[in-house]
C-alpha cells in the first residue's frame, strides 16, 4: 500500500514538472482518478434559524387555537345548548335552526347559541366555565 502511494506521489510530480520539459507519465501509467462528490456543507446557523421560526409560528398560532376551537374545558357546547333551550321554556322538538360557537368575551371563554322557536328568535351568551347566562335577546318572529 505504501508502495502505491509513494509511485503516485511520484506520478503526480512528473506531471507538476511540465513545465520544466520534464516526461510526463503515459495514459497506462496515470493513476485512476476518482470523482469524489462533496456534500453540502449544513450550516448550523441555517438550521438554527429554521428552529426559531418554527418556534416563533407555534407560539404565534397555539393561542389562536385555543380561542376559537376549544370546548374542551368547561361546560361544553352542547351543555350550552341545553341550558338556552331550557331557559327559553319552549320544547326541545320545536327548536329550529340552531347555531352554537365558541367566542372569547372580554377574555374569557363563551358560547353563543341562537335558535328558532314557533313565533321567536332566541339568542344566548352562556358562560363557557360555569354555564351562566350572560346575555339573552328575543325577537318576535312576524307571521308570514
Amino acid at each position: 500500500m505504501a508502495e502505491k502511494l509513494e509511485n503516485f506521489r511520484e506520478k503526480l510530480k512528473l506531471k507538476s514538472n511540465k513545465s520544466t520539459g520534464e516526461e510526463q507519465p503515459s495514459a497506462q501509467e496515470a493513476p485512476e482518478k476518482t470523482v469524489k462528490l462533496k456534500a453540502p456543507a449544513i450550516k448550523w446557523e441555517n438550521i438554527v434559524r429554521a428552529l426559531v421560526l418554527l418556534l416563533i409560528c407555534f407560539i404565534m398560532i397555539s393561542p389562536l387555537k385555543g380561542c376559537s376551537l376549544s370546548d374542551r374545558d368547561g361546560i361544553g357546547m352542547s351543555a350550552a345548548r341545553q341550558i338556552a333551550v331550557e331557559d327559553a321554556g319552549i320544547p326541545a322538538d320545536l327548536v329550529s335552526d340552531m347555531q352554537s360557537d365558541y367566542i372569547k368575551l372580554e377574555g374569557r371563554g363563551c358560547y353563543k347559541v341562537q335558535f328558532t322557536g314557533t313565533v321567536t328568535d332566541y339568542r344566548y351568551i352562556i358562560d363557557a366555565e360555569t354555564g351562566t347566562i350572560i346575555a339573552r335577546a328575543f325577537h318576535h318572529i312576524d307571521g308570514e
